[in-house]
């Protein structure tokens, strides 16, 4: 699980804008894990077993878990559909992710 934070640090910290981060709430963390996986992948990264992710991720204490499942208003689609051309494709705006306080 440590690996998982460690990744998920690294990508938000070296962003400007949230990458995997989709919660509005500033005192939570709504992370998809297929998008999580995608992005470690896109950056030529190792990516955990999204299996053992679900299984370990409820156990979390670096982050204490809250929810999984949850469909949640992403922060990432509004701000990506805020600033698209017209014509292009929207983000939806809920995602299924799992929650964590920060």
């Amino acid at each position: 699980m440590k690996e998982f934070w460690d990744i998920y640090h690294y990508i938000e910290d070296h962003s400007i804008t949230p990458v995997l981060n989709h919660s509005c709430d500033p005192d939570l963390i709504a992370i998809n894990l297929i998008q999580f996986e995608q992005e470690v992948n896109s950056r030529r990264g190792t990516c955990p077993a999204r299996a053992d992710l679900m299984r370990v991720l409820p156990s979390s204490r670096q982050h204490k878990f809250k929810e999984a499942g949850k469909s949640v208003h992403s922060a990432i689609a509004s701000r990506h559909n805020k600033t698209i051309a017209e014509g292009e494709d929207k983000l939806s705006p809920k995602v299924r992710c799992y929650v964590f306080e920060k």
